[in-house]
């Protein structure tokens, strides 16, 4: 994967258990032929790293994903706005060593020192601007015909907009049980 279109060096942590690829959780969920149990061993950036590889912004012509949106795809705003969000990262994460937390918050310190109120509102600003210039348009769903249930590691979705038969990384917003309001599609 490349990473200098996210001005990362290599040596920031993408993914923190050892002997495990981020190019090959990346295979396996393209493929979304099983489980991917690896995703939660991404960091941060490993997912800033992800994203910027399905957009392919390290790509002038020769495209793997094609746009299936009437919108043109702004590749070098998409890298714009990923960089932005690595910077932001990366800077707090050299402060997270400072931030020294008592029981029982000593391991918070590092989401504390992230996560403040303005770098959230400048990550979200970036990654909905991606989503602007990638083509994609978040709307909201609300079903009153609504089930949620896991069969053999497969998230069952059955709703008055379709019936969904996917791995368990495909419901992200909602917790199992409850109502999905927010759905990916494009423009």
């Amino acid at each position: 994967m490349s990473l200098q279109e996210l001005e990362l060096t290599g040596k920031e942590t993408l993914i923190t258990k050892v002997n495990l690829s981020l190019n090959k959780i990346f295979i396996n969920l393209l493929k979304a032929q099983s489980e991917e149990r690896g995703i939660q061993y991404i960091t941060h950036l490993g997912w800033l790293v992800l994203l910027s590889k399905i957009c392919e912004i390290d790509k002038e012509t020769g495209y793997i994903v094609g746009n299936t949106t009437k919108n043109e795809i702004h590749r070098k705003k998409i890298a714009q706005n990923l960089r932005k969000v690595c910077q932001i990262i990366k800077q707090d994460e050299q402060k997270k060593t400072t931030v020294r937390l008592e029981y029982p918050f000593e391991d918070m310190g590092e989401m504390l020192v992230l996560w403040t109120r303005d770098n959230v509102i400048e990550i979200l600003n970036c990654l909905k601007r991606v989503d602007q210039y990638y083509g994609i348009n978040a709307v909201r769903v609300l079903s009153e015909n609504y089930s949620q249930t896991i069969q053999k590691k497969r998230v069952v979705i059955e709703s008055e907009e379709g019936n969904f038969n996917e791995l368990p990384h495909f419901c992200t917003f909602a917790k199992r049980g409850q109502n999905i309001c927010d759905k990916e599609c494009d423009v």
